[in-house]
Parts: structure tokens; sequence; C-alpha cells
């Protein structure tokens, strides 16, 4: 659960990212949005929505005991731009903590049974015009950008080989939208000798859908969580590394896959440190909304700050 501010308000963090679909004989570096793939991404989460209860649960294991649905989606056509906005429900076990009396100091057991546990929300949405992607996301969230992408692909094949869906999307990913400013520190350098960038990368893409194929033949297939990539200048390079080449790479790299970190060494220009450690990759926007009487954010406030983040954020391409 999340660390109140005051007893009425809770904090989250809207997350953003870019949509990437991949499509059949198209390049696989493209997102590949439309205003046409939006709706068709809409008529998923509906049929989904209408599914009966069991048949629209994603679960986890008996290690990591966890469940989350989608339970609402409604397309936004009153504000400009419009946007699919919604919120899977989601618990997990482990909630289970003792009750503490504020007077006696006596401990006793939470009333719920083992099976039972709190109902979080979580919301999100989908911009129509570029696919901008916003999750409300805070501590002990289940539904992660990847576990929703998961989620959501295993639903298209199963509507797409059913012919209850017309598409040929073949799989959605979620890749980070970039802190600004995150690449305007590379300009603190006057001379760059390491660049380096860590990445979350769940899966490697096929070798038929190159894209970072230089891991791609020793790694094929293997889940392997995070990956770093160094650059460094060659011995004696007094000039070290091109900087707007570098901002070009770990644009490119960011595109494809979730940026967690980075770093970079160099020769600093006067007042600037010869070390940046640049943490806090993703873009995202912090608030402290108010609770309703089941003590958990009121889904208002969330729609609210996901309407202010479609209306404010600029185009994502």
């Amino acid at each position: 659960m999340d660390t109140n501010i005051t007893s009425s308000t809770r904090n989250r963090t809207f997350s953003l990212y870019a949509t990437k679909l991949s499509i059949p004989g198209t390049d696989s570096n493209n997102v590949n949005w439309s205003i046409e793939y939006g709706q068709i991404i809409y008529q998923l989460l509906k049929k989904i929505i209408n599914l009966p209860v069991d048949k629209k649960i994603y679960t986890g294991d008996k290690n990591d005991n966890w469940t989350m649905a989608l339970e609402k989606c409604e397309l936004n056509r009153t504000n400009n731009p419009s946007y699919i906005r919604g919120y899977f429900s989601c618990t997990k076990d482990g909630f289970h903590t003792q009750l503490l009396d504020n007077k006696t100091f006596e401990r006793t057991p939470n009333p719920k049974g083992l099976t039972q546990n709190e109902i979080m929300r979580t919301a999100f949405s989908f911009r129509l015009k570029d696919g901008l992607f916003t999750l409300g996301e805070y501590k002990d969230n289940i539904a992660t950008a990847k576990r929703i992408a998961t989620y959501l692909n295993s639903f298209i094949k199963k509507f797409v080989e059913s012919e209850e869906l017309q598409t040929d999307i073949t799989r959605i990913s979620f890749i980070h939208c970039i802190s600004e400013g995150f690449l305007d520190k590379i300009n603190s350098f006057d001379r760059l000798n390491s660049a380096s960038i860590t990445m979350e990368v769940p899966q490697l893409i096929e070798e038929n859908e190159d894209s970072f194929s230089t891991l791609n033949h020793e790694t094929s297939g293997a889940n392997i969580g995070t990956v770093t990539i160094v650059l460094k200048r060659k011995r004696g390079d007094s000039a070290g590394l091109n900087i707007s080449k570098i901002k070009q790479w770990i644009t490119k790299l960011t595109d494809l896959y979730n940026p967690i970190k980075g770093e970079l060494k160099g020769c600093p220009h006067v007042g600037n440190t010869n070390k940046l450690t640049i943490n806090g990759v993703n873009k995202c926007f912090k608030y402290s909304l108010k609770l309703g009487t089941d003590g958990e954010v009121l889904l208002s406030e969330l729609y609210d700050k996901i309407e202010q983040i479609n209306e404010n954020c600029e185009s994502i391409f």
C-alpha cells in the first residue's frame, strides 16, 4: 500500500509509455500507431469487458499469488484529444496485516479470509492521436505495463483465432517515454568518454524481427531481465564520443526497450561533474489524490489527472 501523505490522501504516479504495435510486413522499429488502430484496441478492450469474470482474470502463480482483470473502459470524446480510459481491478496476497488497537495496543488478526484481499484500482488511458499510454502506478501495483501487454496480447490471439476481432496487430508492447532533460545532460560534457544505458529486456525479439541483432544471436529466447550496453572512446582519441551520435543511439535503444538508468563519464564543462548517473529515465507525474470512504483513491481523481495528462503532454512522434 502507498504511504499516506495525510489520512485522506494517497500517492499515485502516472507513468507515460509509447504504445508499440507489431504489424507483419512493417518495420519493427516503428510504433505503427494510427487512430484506426486505436479504435481496434478499444474494440479489444470492450470484448474483454464483456467476458464472464472467470474468463478475463489474469493471475500469478502459487509463489506470487495475485489477480488482475480489466474492469472498465470507455472512449472519452468530450475533450481534445480523444482517448480511451479505464482501470484494472487488482488484488494481492500479503495484505492480511494485523490490526492494532490504538488504546490497548492489542494486536488482533485481520478478519479477512485467506482468499480475500483489498481491491486496488489501476487507471490507464490510450490517447487516440498517437498511442500515448498513461498508467497510474503505486507501491505493490499488480497491473504493470508488462503484465498489461501480456494480458492484451493473449486476448488478441484468442479473438483473432476465433474470428471475433479483425486486425493485423500481432503484439502490443509499451516503451517508457524519456524524461524531459534526460538527453540534455549529455551537453554538460566537453568530451564524453563513455556512455551506458541499462534496459529492461524481458524477452529478446525473434531473429526475423531484427532490432537487437548484436545480442540476439547469442541470447535468442532467453529471459534476460536487464541488459546494460556501454560505449567507450578509443584509447588516445582526444575528441571522445560524438555527442550527437550518442543522443541518437540512446534514443533508438529507448524506442525499442524500457530504459532504467544511464551513466555518462567524461570531461565536463566548467561547473559540471565528470560523472552523471541518470536515474528516473521514464517520464512520469506524481500526485497526492483524495481517498473515498473505502480508503481507496477516488476514481474521479484518477480520471481527472489522466485527462490533464492527455490534454497537456506533447505528441510522442
